[in-house]
């Protein structure tokens, strides 16, 4: 497929709190044809706005929006950490987005992981897991408040 750049770029931002309830619904990963159904209609309309880009939140909290094996599936997608995803909604958001020439930039947040109650969720086949969970924690992991943050 062709590279989607653009001289003027006119973006939508589609953050982790856009795209939830497009995600999942009823607390658990919507179906895939759904999905894909929706994110075609969320395409389509950009498209007749004359948006050319779309800069889409890929890891909110130490977690990412697909299937990885460093960071675990988002809450945002699959409803709650510990669970996986049935499929790659970024390879739909994707493919979707190219369909209507519409170029896909990943927005990620470096350093913000999660809340406590969150994070014991999270297993040790993931970094933040093992870093939380093995007491590697003061060397990987800040906490601030209730949140813990990369350091």
């Amino acid at each position: 497929m062709a590279v989607l750049n653009y001289k003027s770029v006119k973006a939508m931002w589609l953050s982790q709190f856009d795209l939830a309830s497009v995600y999942q619904k009823d607390g658990v990963q919507r179906q895939k044809a759904e999905f894909t159904d929706i994110m075609e209609k969320i395409f389509a309309k950009l498209y007749d706005m004359g948006i050319n880009t779309a800069i889409v939140q890929m890891r909110p909290n130490a977690d990412s929006m697909y299937p990885s094996k460093i960071y675990p599936m988002s809450k945002y997608v699959v409803g709650s950490y510990g669970r996986e995803a049935e499929y790659d909604p970024v390879e739909i958001i994707i493919s979707t987005a190219h369909k209507f020439r519409i170029s896909v930039h990943a927005w990620i947040n470096p350093m913000r992981c999660m809340t406590e109650t969150e994070i014991k969720l999270i297993s040790d086949k993931y970094a933040v897991g093992k870093w939380y969970n093995g007491g590697e924690c003061e060397n990987m992991l800040v906490k601030v408040n209730n949140n813990y943050y990369f350091d």
